[in-house]
């Protein structure tokens, strides 16, 4: 079995909640036989890890090299960082009858002459769906809106939100009420470029790459990468499959899920948040975790690495763990030294237990770092949502977005109340807003909501998300 640092999609504990962001009401196939991958379809495989027990940072200088780390630690080099002074390793268990790590006594026959980094931690079913992410579908159907429509940003919406309000020629019913509350159509209209030029990177379950509202919105396929599936192709969507086989030949091809578990299509949900938001920008898909919203945390460093290494300018993160991995965090923090923000989900568990990385971001050390948690369209706080170790909140509740198979679905969760922030952040870089302006902006102009949340005040950061107050001061 694989061994995963799980990385989960905020989601809650109970029942049908934590189905996962996007729990649609449609039935899993079972597991089939795929067709060939399609033209589209790169072949270059990418490399995969050994299995990694463990996943640490260590202090590496310009004179050490990959393989010279990777042998006195006995692992493997799964980020190579030496101009940042660091490098990122996934290494095996020191003795699997031992559940404890005794650090940092070295165990014979594991390691070359260093010990067990102090820092590391398991990476074992650590990265998932943020504790509930019900992408509760209340319904599927199919979009409405049309690629030249999604393409014109707010003009495909006749002017922004005011043309939602009597629900003419809107593309996701159901959002008015959110955008009025972020003032999201107005803040649009207060910009020119609506996200164009800015690349979001969604590392998540990755996109229905086939899905027709991503038509022009895709970075090059170059640029994908699928770390679950090995490949560079981060498809979650449907595809030709073979559903009877006779000896050896297929009797009968169908079009089935690409996944059956219960977050399949989590990565497509969020990524049409953000483009609800910024509707102009360009999306860099990388999957780390599968259609159960599981994942390791090794991927995740690698995973923000790619997307560093490929251009992105804001790193969407609707996952986490329960527990800190100092690995991650580094990586979070090394893009916002590059200029990159990230925008992390605080997960669904209703408590204090903010998720990692987003809990670690909250702090100082990282200003171009933003954790999001959840409102309803009253702006009282999401009963699934954290709290405490929070920058900011937007709407989480019932939000209508993409889902596999040109279709809408609603979900819930502080999943898709992180890409709302991480839209706001392209906007304002789309227009040629700083990165230094733009992630603290964001958090400073949200809007109180403590008088809204007596028994939360004090807890929810600088309040709920307001894209045009932040618009207009990080621009102007």
């Amino acid at each position: 079995m694989r061994n995963l640092h799980i990385l989960t999609l905020p989601r809650a504990t109970s029942g049908w909640l934590w189905a996962g962001i996007l729990v649609l009401l449609l039935a899993a196939c079972g597991t089939l036989e795929a067709q060939p991958p399609s033209s589209e379809r790169s072949t270059e495989p990418v490399a995969s890890s050994t299995e990694h027990a463990y996943i640490a940072t260590v202090d590496v200088t310009d004179t050490d090299t990959p393989a010279a780390i990777a042998a006195a630690y006995g692992g493997e080099v799964v980020v190579w960082r030496p101009e940042a002074g660091f490098a990122i390793l996934g290494l095996p268990a020191p003795d699997e009858a031992i559940d404890t790590l005794d650090r940092p006594t070295d165990r014979p026959g594991t390691r070359t002459n260093l010990p067990m980094p102090a820092n590391a931690v398991r990476n074992e079913d650590a990265f998932s769906v943020p504790q509930f992410d019900d992408a509760v579908a209340l319904s599927v159907s199919a979009w409405a809106g049309s690629v030249s429509a999604w393409a014109g940003g707010v003009n495909a919406w006749a002017g922004g939100v005011n043309a939602w309000a009597g629900g003419v020629n809107n593309p996701f019913p159901g959002n008015e009420d959110y955008w009025q509350q972020m003032q999201l159509g107005q803040a649009q209209d207060a910009t020119t470029n609506l996200g164009q030029g800015v690349t979001i990177a969604i590392i998540d379950t990755g996109l229905d790459l086939d899905h027709v509202a991503f038509t022009e919105r895709l970075a090059p396929s170059g640029d994908w990468l699928d770390l679950v599936g090995g490949d560079a192709y981060p498809h979650e969507g449907y595809e030709e499959a073979c559903i009877w086989r006779a000896g050896p030949n297929c009797k009968q091809w169908s079009t089935v899920k690409t996944g059956d578990g219960p977050f399949f299509g989590h990565g497509t949900g969020v990524a049409g948040v953000a483009l609800q938001a910024a509707p102009n920008a360009t999306l860099l898909p990388i999957r780390v975790l599968n259609s159960w919203g599981h994942g390791s945390a090794t991927d995740v460093a690698k995973a923000i690495d790619h997307a560093i290494e490929r251009g992105a300018d804001v790193i969407n993160l609707s996952l986490g763990t329960f527990e800190p991995v100092a690995a991650i965090d580094q990586m979070v923090a090394y893009a916002g030294e590059l200029g990159i923000a990230v925008v992390m989900a605080s997960g669904n568990t209703g408590d204090k237990n903010v998720w990692y990385p987003a809990a670690t971001a909250a702090g100082p050390d990282y200003p171009h770092a933003i954790s999001v948690g959840s409102v309803d369209a009253a702006d009282v706080k999401s009963w699934f949502s954290t709290y405490g170790l929070l920058e900011t909140l937007a709407p989480g509740e019932g939000i209508s977005t993409l889902y596999p198979g040109d279709a809408l679905a609603y979900a819930i969760g502080t999943s898709f109340a992180t890409p709302w922030v991480t839209g706001t952040v392209a906007l304002i870089l789309g227009d040629g807003g700083f990165l230094a302006d733009a992630s603290p902006t964001v958090v400073a102009e949200s809007d109180g909501i403590d008088h809204l949340n007596p028994s939360w005040a004090g807890l929810l950061g600088s309040g709920r998300l307001n894209t045009l107050k932040a618009v207009n001061q990080a621009l102007n």
